[in-house]
C-alpha cells in the first residue's frame, strides 16, 4: 500500500522518500508491539499481569480506532490531477486479472525474485530478533533491553528516511541496494559479538547500526521491486515481499529460540544463534549480487 500511494500521490523526485515513510510502518509497527507489551505487563501477581494485558489491549485499541477513522473520513482515493506519467497506469485495472495471476508472474521473474529472497531473509529475521532480545547471552536487564529496541527503531527511522531522499535525489538504486545488504550482512554480525555481557555501549551501537542498514535495506527493496515489475500493480509487488517475510518470521523465531535455548558456551558472535545469523545473511548476498535490475517505471517516464 505505501508504494500503490506513493505512485498514485507523488511526483517522480518525490516517491521514494514517500514509499520509505509508508514502508516504515510494517517494521516499525512490528517492533512496537513487541516492546510496548512488556512495558505495560509487569509485576508477578495475577492482577498486576491482568491490569497489565488490558492496559496493552486498550491502546492497541485506541491506535486501531484513531486509525480507522482517520482513513474513513480523510482520505481519498486520488489527486485530481496525475503527478506523472505512471500515475495514470496505476494497475487499477483488474477485471481480468486476479492477484494470484499478479503473484505468479512475479515468482516467474528473476529478477524480482533475487530481491524476494534476501529481503524475506533480513525482515523476518529483523521482526524474530525484537521478540528475542531478551533471549540474547547477555546479562542486561529488561529496561536496558528495552532501550536497545528504541535505538535499534530509531536508528532505522533516521537511515531510512536519509536513503529515501537519496534515492530521489540519485536515482542510484542498483547502487544502493547492493550496499545496503552488504552493510546489513556487516551490522548484523556486529550485533552478534556484541551479544554478550558487559559491553552495553558497544550493544546499543551494534542495534543503531543493524536498525539502520535492515530497515534502509527493507525500504530500498520496495521501491525497487515497484520498478522492476512494472506494470504489475505496486501493491501487488510490494505485498508478495511483505506476506513472504511475515511468514517467514514465525519460523525465523522459532528456530531463534530453539538455538538460542542451546547452553553452548562458544564465545559471540560464535553461539548457535549468532552463526545461524551469519550465515543465513551471508546467504542473502548471493542473490544481490547478481541482481541486474531493468527499472522499468524510470524507462517509462524518461
Amino acid at each position: 500500500m505505501p508504494a500503490k500511494i506513493a505512485s498514485i500521490w507523488f511526483a517522480t523526485n518525490e516517491r521514494d522518500a514517500s514509499s520509505v515513510l509508508g514502508s516504515l510502518s510494517n517494521p516499525l509497527g512490528s517492533a512496537i508491539g513487541s516492546f510496548i507489551p512488556g512495558m505495560l505487563v509487569s509485576g508477578e501477581s495475577d492482577s498486576a499481569i491482568k491490569h497489565g494485558i488490558q492496559s496493552t489491549l486498550l491502546v492497541q485499541m485506541i491506535f486501531s480506532f484513531v486509525s480507522l477513522v482517520a482513513s474513513i473520513f480523510l482520505f481519498r482515493e486520488r489527486p485530481p490531477t496525475p503527478p506523472s506519467a505512471t500515475a495514470e497506469n496505476t494497475g487499477d485495472d483488474r477485471s481480468n486479472t486476479s492477484i494470484f495471476e499478479y503473484f505468479g508472474t512475479l515468482l516467474t521473474s528473476p529478477e524480482y525474485v533475487k530481491i524476494l529472497i534476501p529481503f524475506t531473509i533480513i525482515l523476518a529475521n529483523l521482526n524474530a530478533v525484537a521478540a528475542l532480545l531478551n533471549q540474547l547471552p547477555t546479562n542486561y536487564s529488561s529496561g536496558q533491553i528495552g532501550v536497545t529496541g528504541a535505538a535499534l527503531i530509531m536508528g532505522g527511522f533516521i537511515a531510512s528516511l536519509a536513503i529515501g531522499y537519496i534515492l530521489d535525489y540519485t536515482k542510484a538504486h542498483l547502487f544502493l541496494i547492493r550496499l545496503l545488504y552488504v552493510l546489513t550482512f556487516l551490522s548484523w554480525t556486529f550485533f552478534m559479538a556484541s551479544s554478550r555481557n558487559n559491553v552495553f555501549p558497544m550493544f546499543i551501537i551494534a542495534a543503531i547500526c543493524l536498525g539502520a542498514s535492515t530497515l534502509s535495506a527493507v525500504s530500498t527493496t520496495m521501491i525497487v521491486s515497484v520498478e522492476v515489475s512494472y506494470p504489475i500493480p505496486a501493491d501487488a509487488a510490494v505485498g508478495l515481499l511483505y506476506m513472504f517475510a511475515n511468514t517467514a518470521a514465525i519460523a525465523m523465531t522459532f528456530i531463534g529460540q530453539v538455538l538460542l535455548s542451546d547452553s553452548s558456551s562458544a564465545p559471540a558472535p560464535f553461539f548457535p544463534y549468532g552463526l545461524f545469523i551469519i550465515i543465513i545473511f551471508g546467504f542473502s548476498l548471493l542473490p544481490i549480487v547478481f541482481f541486474k535490475g531493468t527499472f522499468q517505471r524510470m524507462m517509462r517516464e524518461t
